[in-house]
């Protein structure tokens, strides 16, 4: 909201209330005051993880992907600066517990940020600990501070949002990811879409790792078992999403998510 102060009226006794801009100086016209306006409100914001500028309301809050170099910020556990976070908690990832129903199970404020997995015996380069963890840029979330489940037979939703440039033509957004967890993905939505139903997803999702004998079960954490898949449809200017669902049986829970191969396709927009 503008500033306001008093000015009289040298040759009457009327008294006026005038925006004043910032340094105290009043604005001589409306077109002015639209003017400071708009360019506080339109003023380039930093993206901390990727130091590009902004273009929407929402930049300060999600990454921006303008082009491939952007793309590791799709990574679980994340550091920003070419590397992974070993504890503590993801900077973008989200998680929460559902059910089997999909998206409809979720709550709109049961959103947490995703616990990174420091568990040696889960995740280790030497010796090597039970799930597949070689990676220098990205490392395994779990909905659990200590990645043990509470009880069986679990429905959790990790969940990535981004801002797309406009630089880049959504409908030729295309990246290829891998996906590890424990126990199993079962499905990945993009902007709400589930993958299964795509010509991306399909055979592919849901996944039955070896292992697999019930919905919950199998070893989605080995290398030879992860899902890996193109994510080339349903994008769209502005405002994106990633949610993946994992069911986890028992004991441990979960997720790990590295891009390997971006921009599959020509992304950019036709020069005009």
């Amino acid at each position: 909201m503008d500033n306001k102060k008093i000015q009289r009226d040298s040759n009457s006794r009327e008294v006026h209330l005038v925006a004043v801009s910032p340094d105290g100086r009043p604005y001589t016209s409306a077109i002015q005051k639209q003017n400071a306006h708009l360019r506080k409100m339109y003023s380039e914001e930093i993206n901390e993880l990727s130091y590009k500028y902004g273009e929407y309301d929402t930049d300060y809050e999600f990454p921006i992907i303008i082009s491939s170099n952007d793309t590791p910020l799709l990574n679980t556990a994340y550091n920003g600066s070419g590397g992974h976070l070993t504890a503590g908690m993801d900077v973008h990832w989200e998680v929460q517990l559902g059910d089997d129903t999909g998206l409809g199970s979720l709550n709109l404020n049961s959103w947490i940020p995703a616990y990174v997995v420091k568990n040696p015996t889960l995740i280790n380069h030497n010796p090597p600990g039970v799930w597949h963890s070689s990676f220098h840029n990205a490392n395994w979330i779990s909905y659990y501070a200590n990645n043990k489940q509470d009880f069986r037979d679990i429905d959790a939703y990790f969940r990535y949002k981004f801002n797309l440039s406009s630089s880049i033509d959504p409908s030729k957004f295309s990246i290829e990811m891998n996906f590890y967890a424990d126990n199993r993905v079962h499905e990945i939505y993009v902007n709400n879409i589930p993958q299964s139903t795509m010509p991306n997803g399909s055979g592919i999702l849901p996944n039955t790792p070896p292992g697999t004998m019930t919905d919950y079960d199998g070893y989605g954490f080995y290398e030879n078992s992860k899902v890996k898949i193109t994510l080339n449809n349903n994008w769209r200017q502005c405002e994106n999403e990633i949610t993946v669902h994992v069911r986890s049986a028992c004991g441990y829970l979960g997720f790990l998510a590295q891009v390997s191969n971006p921009y599959a396709k020509n992304h950019r927009r036709a020069a005009r």
